[in-house]
């Protein structure tokens, strides 16, 4: 090994992973004490056997690689499994929480920045997908995932003119204006959405939840509300297509019959 390379160890999450040249793959994933990692996996795509199925996407596992001097790209050594992906084929809802997941976890990451609280966050709701309401476990990731990476929306003080607003009525929420707008504000903001008061309440509890398995099912109206208002307010945070996007309305459809 030369003497400007160094060898590493972590706890990864595998976000995505794209074939590259022949035979390796290009993985993305979210490691506990490094951030995103971008890495290939030499003669993957060949042989499984040094990463056997660690590179299924949502695997938990122990990660050697290798950094190299003047790349962002990393070498993968070897994957050893801690915790396999679920199995989120069937319903099809769990599937798009799923990808949706990911793939915002890997847009919205940071290469190289240690993040625990982050990675903690997506291996409790990555394990969590087969047991849970898709659409509560979602917004319980969200809330979280958008207060630890800093694009939180506000939910309590009005967006434009700062004004508590409390348990107000009438407050409608804004994407582009960064959170909900005060009924004195609403009449100037174009495309204000209404929000149901439940749903700023719910947003609070949420944040204040210690484990996914404190949230309660959606009401047909949070759902709705939170179905449209979430979409935007990710469009103005992203500024960048989603590839996960077509799922977002499969997640978000009723999880009648879902247990």
């Amino acid at each position: 090994m030369s003497p400007s390379t160094h060898s590493r160890s972590d706890l990864g999450i595998v976000l995505r992973t794209r074939p590259l040249r022949e035979a390796d793959l290009l993985v993305t994933l979210l490691t506990k004490d490094h951030g995103r990692l971008v890495g290939v996996a030499a003669h993957a795509r060949k042989s499984r056997r040094r990463f056997g199925g660690g590179l299924s996407l949502g695997t938990v596992g122990e990660i050697d690689f290798v950094e190299r001097p003047q790349s962002d790209l990393v070498r993968l050594e070897q994957i050893a499994v801690v915790h396999p992906p679920p199995d989120v084929r069937t319903p099809l809802v769990r599937f798009a929480l799923f990808g949706l997941v990911l793939n915002l976890v890997e847009q919205m990451s940071v290469s190289h920045q240690q993040g625990q609280d982050k990675f903690a966050l997506v291996r409790t709701v990555v394990a969590a997908t087969e047991a849970l309401l898709p659409q509560s476990l979602f917004l319980y990731f969200m809330v979280h995932w958008l207060a630890l990476t800093g694009f939180a929306p506000t939910m309590t003080e009005c967006a434009r003119c700062g004004i508590f607003c409390g348990a107000a009525p009438l407050v409608c929420f804004a994407s582009h204006e960064g959170g909900v707008i005060c009924q004195t504000c609403a009449p100037q903001v174009r495309g204000a959405l209404p929000v149901p008061s439940t749903a700023r309440a719910l947003w609070h509890d949420l944040l204040e939840a210690g484990a996914p398995d404190d949230v309660r099912p959606l009401s047909p109206e949070e759902n709705a509300f939170f179905h449209t208002a979430l979409w935007q307010y990710l469009q103005h945070v992203l500024d960048r297509p989603l590839a996960a996007a077509p799922y977002w309305p499969v997640l978000w459809e009723s999880s009648r019959g879902i247990a």
